[in-house]
């Protein structure tokens, strides 16, 4: 065999004769075209879209924008996204930037912080997704009672340097059969997906009071304490049950009250692996944790339970 080389412009193909007569062009399948610049950016851009996509379908539906106190839907937050300047910044180096900066560039872009408390006992207190949609801030609110809760929230919330914030009271529309099923479904891993949990207890001034607060006995609170890797306390002032930045749920004061009122084991509290993978004596165990908590609705007992037996918590 011999080979022929033709030259085109600055670039050479080799044509190789057999002996046979037949011969192989540069075009078969085991030669590649090396891709333009155009097509690589294209990859590229497709690829940091997958990872919005994926992210967007593991936070909750609608977020608050605690900036600007306004309520935000999935298309909404992937708007602000793209208007951003991290956004901006791995576009610009789109062909340099690797997989992992994308993921971590999208991860700290939609860090979010859940919010648990004890709704009142006046539902209508509450504000709900109704009372949100249609104002451009929840700052702005004057009414129901309970809007002050929520703007408190939201403003410890951006006081932590998170962007994003996630009330039960207003972020779903309850009136939506389907998403209201959803969310009960999905709140489990939203609370563990979350960057923080704030517990706002406001029946706590201090350590006996926060003993006896009435959060420990409600049915959807089990969840909300044992989901999240970072918790934080508030007592009724707003103020931190413990002057400290650490995790509340680390620190050993409070995990030992916490575990001598819920009989929840110490380890367990930052451990906890949602499923049925443990059964027998331990599943009792964890059935036991809700014995002497009450919901409002005796169905909702049944929902509190599916993210702790749910393999995908």
């Amino acid at each position: 065999a011999f080979h022929t080389t033709l030259h085109r412009g600055s670039h050479s193909n080799t044509i190789t004769t057999r002996s046979d007569g037949s011969v192989d062009h540069p075009e078969s399948s085991s030669y590649q075209q090396p891709l333009s610049d155009e097509a690589r950016t294209k990859k590229r851009e497709e690829l940091f879209d997958s990872i919005i996509d994926d992210k967007l379908g593991t936070i909750p539906v609608r977020l608050i924008d605690t900036t600007s106190g306004k309520l935000c839907s999935t298309g909404e937050l992937y708007a602000h996204f793209k208007e951003s300047r991290s956004y901006k910044e791995v576009e610009t180096k789109i062909l340099r930037a690797n997989e992992k900066v994308m993921q971590a560039t999208v991860d700290a872009f939609f860090e979010y912080a859940m919010f648990s408390h004890r709704w009142s006992t006046t539902v209508e207190d509450e504000p709900t997704y109704d009372h949100i949609k249609g104002e451009e801030s929840i700052y702005g609110l004057k009414t129901p009672p309970g809007t002050e809760k929520l703007q408190q929230f939201c403003k410890v919330t951006r006081k932590n340097q998170f962007r994003w914030a996630w009330s039960d009271t207003c972020c779903i529309d309850k009136t939506n059969n389907v998403e209201l099923q959803e969310s009960i479904i999905s709140m489990f891993s939203w609370y563990r997906l979350s960057s923080a949990t704030i517990v706002y207890l406001s029946d706590v001034i201090d350590e006996k009071s926060f003993r006896n607060s009435v959060w420990f006995t409600r049915g959807w609170t089990l969840q909300e304490l044992i989901a999240p890797g970072l918790v934080w306390f508030y007592k009724k002032d707003w103020t931190p049950y413990i002057d400290s930045k650490q995790n509340h749920k680390e620190d050993p004061r409070v995990v030992k009250i916490i575990s001598e009122v819920t009989s929840i084991d110490r380890t367990i509290l930052n451990q906890f692996v949602p499923g049925l993978r443990d059964v027998g004596s331990d599943e009792v165990k964890r059935m036991s944790w809700l014995a002497s908590r009450k919901t409002t609705k005796i169905e909702d007992m049944a929902y509190c339970m599916m993210g702790r037996l749910s393999p995908f918590g």
